[in-house]
């Protein structure tokens, strides 16, 4: 347990005082969105998509980014959004909406997942007079809300490597400054690599949630995180650290440490406030 309490000590150090970024997974990229040139951040429900291969977007969404009104009437599952002098009205479940009181046809319907209600990004942004564009490669949906084709962001340098470390597999951007090997990814999701002799309560893997960097993406680091826990965790325990986890959206949230543990590895996870998230890893 010394191995433990003093890692938990220097990790927290590193935590309040560095910004330590994170790592991007070897599973395709999490969906992102960007507006204006801005990219989108959803700290609890994520977008996705869904069997029609349309993007689904949170509803809140479309009130906080798009800047359009949004009322839900939980009775008949409707969702009227407008804007300026457009409005539009969807359903759960329904092909059919209405744009301006006309019916109009969907491929794809709004849904409920996880308690959240979701609605095409494409229908409801192009309804309001956005124009979006979906670059495959980047996984990423551009908008623009003053009608001006999207500028998509420039191809990557190459410069991504691969990386495994203790059977989980991702990509990363750069080495970090660290005595043990450390890797970065662009969302600045930092996974840190120590010795695994298989010893209990050993911890041989940190991964960090920056909040603290000026190009840190926590959402999408989470993404990441999650998809590298996976490759390690049973999937029960993965959804309860990241539920855990993504209760975090402002850098002034403090997480209390708490312990995750599945048949192999126990989890350790928590970060103070104004500082990253901490993800340790040890034998159980």
């Amino acid at each position: 347990m010394k191995r433990f309490s003093f890692a938990l000590i220097i990790a927290a150090m590193m935590f309040t005082i560095v910004g330590m970024p994170a790592a991007q997974a070897a599973s395709p990229l999490p969906l992102r969105v960007v507006v204006n040139g801005a990219k989108i951040q959803f700290p609890d429900a994520q977008p996705f998509a869904d069997a029609n291969q349309r993007v689904q977007i949170p509803i809140r969404f479309v009130s906080e980014a798009l800047g359009a009104k949004v009322a839900w009437n939980g009775t008949t599952k409707k969702a009227a959004i407008s804007l300026k002098t457009t409005s539009l009205v969807i359903t759960i479940g329904k092909r059919s909406y209405t744009l301006n009181g006309a019916a109009k046809q969907m491929d794809t319907v709004a849904l409920t997942r996880n308690q959240r209600t979701f609605v095409p990004l494409r229908f409801v942004s192009e309804g309001l007079g956005a124009v979006v564009q979906w670059d495959a490669d980047a996984r990423t949906v551009y908008i623009n809300t003053d009608g001006k084709t999207p500028v998509k962001e420039a191809p990557s340098d190459g410069n991504t490597k691969e990386a495994t470390v203790h059977g989980a597999t991702f990509n990363y951007q750069e080495m970090g400054k660290s005595i043990d090997p450390t890797y970065v990814t662009n969302a600045q999701l930092r996974i840190s690599k120590y010795e695994n002799t298989g010893e209990k309560d050993q911890i041989f893997m940190d991964l960090a949630i920056s909040f603290t960097h000026e190009d840190a993406d926590p959402a999408e680091a989470m993404d990441e995180a999650e998809a590298i826990l996976l490759q390690k965790l049973e999937s029960k325990t993965v959804e309860k650290i990241m539920a855990f986890v993504r209760t975090k959206s402002k850098r002034e949230q403090e997480l209390n440490f708490t312990t995750f543990s599945d048949a192999k590895y126990t989890v350790y996870v928590g970060s103070q406030a104004y500082a990253d998230i901490g993800i340790s890893i040890a034998n159980k």
